[in-house]
């Protein structure tokens, strides 16, 4: 029992260090990367959140936990085939619903991003859904599953989820009401695909509806 509660103190530590490691770099470090290339820039920012996002979580795994990072994180499980399907299925059931009325109003052709033949765009749309699948729906889901039952596990995850997101609003777009619907609907998604990596057993599905999510947004 002592082990337990330490290990997740020691979790609730890693959570204030990462959002702080976070924050950090988006407030500070982005005033400091040098103007270069589009390319460029996004390589140093893929660094930064693998760095942040990544590697401290991978750490902990196998320092605190002792464990192996990819079968925690649901990477190397054996996969429900059928819990695969229905969360694929429920994923895009509900992506579908979400852009019906943007459809409807403008045409599928709105639907396609206008920066997709850049390097950049097809780095930043692979690179952001692993990490964050990665942390979230992998190691914090699973931590918070030590101490939770699934459901309230899952639901703050997807808030932290949300929360993460905040302070690259705050700095690209500054404080308006608007941020609101925008914070709910990233939660929702969070929380959603933690269903689906819960029901599927494995982060590829989560991963896919992901990467499906942001190439609609």
């Amino acid at each position: 029992m002592l082990t337990k509660k330490y290990s997740f103190r020691s979790f609730i530590l890693f959570l204030l260090c990462f959002f702080l490691a976070w924050i950090t770099r988006v407030w500070i470090l982005d005033r400091f990367i040098p103007t270069a290339s589009a390319l460029t820039r996004q390589i140093i920012y893929e660094l930064l959140r693998y760095a942040i996002w990544v590697m401290p979580a991978t750490l902990f795994i196998l320092l605190a936990r002792h464990e192996n990072p990819l079968k925690v994180c649901k990477i190397t499980t054996r996969p429900s085939v059928r819990g695969s399907l229905f969360g694929l299925g429920l994923g895009l059931l509900i992506v579908v619903l979400m852009i019906l009325p943007q459809v409807l109003h403008s045409g599928l052709a709105a639907l396609i991003p206008s920066q997709t033949n850049t390097f950049v765009y097809w780095l930043w749309l692979v690179s952001v859904p692993i990490a964050e699948e990665y942390l979230f729906r992998g190691f914090v889901l699973t931590e918070l599953q030590l101490a939770f039952g699934f459901w309230q596990a899952n639901l703050i995850q997807a808030v932290l989820f949300g929360c993460v997101h905040i302070p690259g609003w705050l700095y690209f777009q500054g404080a308006h009401l608007s941020l609101l619907p925008l914070f709910l609907s990233v939660s929702f998604s969070g929380f959603v695909w933690g269903y689906i990596r819960h029901q599927s057993n494995s982060l590829f599905p989560s991963f896919v509806l992901h990467v499906v999510n942001n190439f609609l947004a």
